[in-house]
């Protein structure tokens, strides 16, 4: 159970950290964040469940969009870092052999 629950942490972390990297650490700058979850290999379903959870802890605020396809309408998950969030991540680096509030420590996540 403890490497479900290490392995849902680690993609909250990716995501979050993409954000960070990809706003240049902008509360301003706002991404697609499905986008920048599939480009570091995160199926959907584990998508979905991530970003609900870094929403519902304010690490990431909400910029709601639609797009519009052959298909009809399709939700984009658009999203900016919260300071919160950048805390977080920062705090992640300051002390990588401890883990935080939300996170494994660093070294455990990139193994």
């Amino acid at each position: 159970m403890q490497n479900i629950v290490q392995e849902n942490q680690i993609y909250r972390f990716q995501i979050l950290m993409e954000l960070y990297k990809t706003s240049n650490s902008d509360m301003d700058f706002i991404a697609n964040i499905q986008e920048l979850a599939s480009n570091v290999g995160i199926s959907n379903m584990a998508f979905q469940a991530a970003y609900k959870y870094l929403y519902m802890h304010e690490l990431i605020r909400m910029h709601p969009s639609m797009a519009t396809s052959g298909t009809g309408s399709q939700t984009q998950y658009q999203a900016s870092i919260t300071h919160r969030g950048m805390k977080v991540v920062e705090e992640v680096f300051k002390y990588q052999h401890k883990a935080t509030e939300y996170f494994p420590p660093y070294r455990e996540m990139m193994r």
